[in-house]
């Protein structure tokens, strides 16, 4: 994986031992409260972090979250001993809105969504929740979430269900803690991880204002999203593979009839979608280039060459604007000029969500 994402990559600099010192460093620097850690591997939890991090005055506050399925990597968090002990530890899946009757008619409306339901039936995402009461015994608590949520860029509804689910148990807790322990006091919430979202992507926005308005466009976009569809490193494979005659020719399979017809319309509208983002990024400077240099004589051979080592249409906006024109019917390019200048789902302003949701009702609400 590391050498389809960064081919410039050194091995040395791979290395998971060098890049787990150089993790360690980065704590050690900030010396903050509570560490959140996502994508740790249930082998380097062991050997490294725990003892690491116990050297540096950390202890956990749980062990490791690890995902559900066959993947051996989770979430980890630590607080700093000396001044939080963890007095309470839960885990939970995201995949669905558990036992909280509040959920009930999310959960009927995902039911209603088959695409939805069955994306989220697929997922291994988890949550690490931990009550941390201060050391120095004045009675202050804080309820910590720690989470890694689902990271295809097109599945940006996913996120957004997750995210409500994963402060609806965060905030349960609270409230347990409160009423079993809290003898009245205020219990704090803090949230972390990594919510594969940008500050304009829903997810975020509904983390920070608490609502998701049902005209808004992530709910647009993330209806385009298939499970097993829109994969970058196919599209990459399929862009490698392509010559000057059949650059032209739009790849098409009708066999099982409308809804293989479908499904494949489905899957273009996801590659347009994510190459419209990446494109946009980059061109309004909310993304950094590839750093790929590619000479040549046509679009398919820059594109190309960009493919060769490791771009795809979610990384390179040089592959995502000759993924958009080809899917899209316009002549070959390996730019889409004036793209971010355009509306785009999830970049409106704050005033146009608010007429939005006003005309629309409300999708979401934590």
């Amino acid at each position: 994986t590391w050498k389809e994402l960064y081919p410039y990559l050194s091995d040395e600099a791979a290395d998971a031992e060098y890049r787990l010192l150089l993790a360690m460093e980065d704590v050690r620097m900030a010396s903050p409260d509570v560490v959140a850690l996502q994508e740790v591997d249930k082998k380097w939890y062991d050997a490294f972090w725990v003892p690491q991090m116990r050297a540096a005055g950390y202890v956990p506050a749980g062990g490791l979250t690890e995902k559900t399925g066959l993947t051996r990597e989770g979430c980890a968090t630590f607080c700093r001993g000396d001044a939080w002990r963890p007095v309470r530890t839960e885990e939970t899946g995201l995949n669905t809105p558990g036992p909280m009757p509040e959920e009930r008619d999310t959960s009927d409306w995902v039911s209603s969504q088959p695409h939805l339901a069955h994306a989220l039936s697929k997922v291994n995402t988890v949550a690490q929740l931990a009550v941390l009461e201060s050391a120095a015994g004045d009675g202050r608590a804080v309820v910590v979430a720690n989470t890694h949520l689902f990271f295809h860029p097109g599945a940006v509804h996913l996120r957004v269900m997750q995210a409500r689910w994963l402060l609806r148990h965060a905030d349960g807790l609270r409230r347990r803690w409160v009423e079993a322990e809290g003898g009245g006091k205020e219990v704090g919430l803090v949230v972390c991880g990594d919510f594969n979202g940008e500050p304009f992507d829903g997810v975020i926005r509904f983390v920070r204002e608490s609502v998701l308005g049902a005209g808004d466009g992530d709910w647009a976009l993330g209806s385009m999203f298939r499970w097993g569809g829109t994969s970058s490193r196919q599209a990459a494979k399929e862009l490698r593979a392509l010559t000057p005659e059949t650059e032209a020719v739009r790849p098409r399979s009708f066999v099982g009839g409308a809804v293989a017809e479908l499904e494949e319309t489905q899957q273009r509208l996801g590659r347009m979608a994510g190459s419209w983002r990446v494109v946009s990024e980059v061109e309004r400077g909310a993304r950094s280039p590839c750093g790929v240099r590619a000479d040549g004589t046509t679009p398919l051979v820059v594109a190309q060459a960009h493919a060769e080592q490791g771009c795809t249409f979610k990384t390179c906006a040089t592959v995502a604007a000759y993924t958009l024109r080809r899917d899209a019917g316009m002549s070959s390019g390996v730019s889409v000029d004036g793209l971010s200048a355009l509306r785009w789902p999830g970049a409106a302003s704050a005033e146009e969500r608010e007429r939005e949701a006003a005309g629309g009702g409300e999708a979401s609400r934590s």
